[in-house]
């Protein structure tokens, strides 16, 4: 009785039946001490019956953050795709221009060439043509200085013609001195600094295209490191899923 005193008031309650049922203390108390085995097994199911349902459902949303870890890095995986291959084909293009360009500045240096021997010809020519005038001009004057010496001519008249003679002379000088000016300037300044241009032009189209050239290595490097790495990142993710 004294052992059934300290026993809480629940338990107190339970063998209450039990000791009316059996009026002798000790049998009272064996079926006391089965009903509280009975309860505590009951009680101890009950418990027990609570932690796998949590571990369940922390299993449940562990797969489901896997398998969105796994969709994203496929994401990713595609974007990286995407923008290989658009790095490649902007890179691609602006070789492409580089290259048009290389070509027009090489075509306008062979045409500036061209053109300047075209122009240098042009320029010897007139040269040409304005001392054969001076020449010509001179004769002239020489001849009508023969004639009117040998010849009794009116003075005034003598003086005009020998004038217009002379006037032609200078005039034929002054064209050549202006032709040799002008073929002069075009062989030592223009022409050159036609080329030099043209040259200069190829050069920065040439170094363009070298930069160009080197830009799209470059992306295609980085291109395949970001599909490196997003592939990865799948794989990772993929043998988590799997194992989760």
């Amino acid at each position: 009785m004294a052992a059934e005193a300290r026993r809480p008031a629940r338990n107190r309650a339970r063998l209450a039946p039990w000791s009316r049922m059996h009026p002798h203390p000790r049998l009272a108390a064996l079926a006391a001490g089965l009903a509280l085995l009975s309860s505590a097994c009951l009680t101890g199911g009950e418990k027990a019956a609570g932690p796998p349902a949590e571990a369940s459902a922390d299993k449940d949303a562990g797969a489901a953050a896997q398998a969105s870890a796994l969709e994203v890095a496929r994401l990713e995986l595609k974007a990286a795709q995407l923008e290989a291959a658009a790095q490649d084909t902007a890179a691609g293009q602006a070789v492409g221009v580089a290259e048009t360009e290389v070509e027009q500045a090489r075509k306008a240096l062979e045409q500036a060439d061209k053109s300047a021997a075209i122009k240098v010809r042009e320029s010897e020519n007139a040269l040409k043509r304005a001392r054969v005038r001076l020449d010509e001009t001179k004769a002239e004057l020489g001849e009508l200085q023969g004639m009117y010496a040998e010849e009794d001519f009116a003075e005034k008249t003598k003086e005009l013609v020998l004038a217009r003679g002379q006037s032609q002379v200078d005039l034929a000088t002054a064209e050549l001195e202006v032709e040799g000016l002008r073929h002069d300037l075009l062989t030592r300044d223009s022409l050159p600094h036609d080329r030099a241009q043209a040259e200069l032009a190829l050069r920065k189209a040439e170094i363009a295209l070298e930069a160009a050239r080197a830009a799209r290595d470059a992306a295609a490097l980085r291109g395949q490191i970001s599909l490196k790495k997003a592939a990865e990142t799948v794989r990772a993710a993929e043998v988590e899923a799997a194992g989760g």
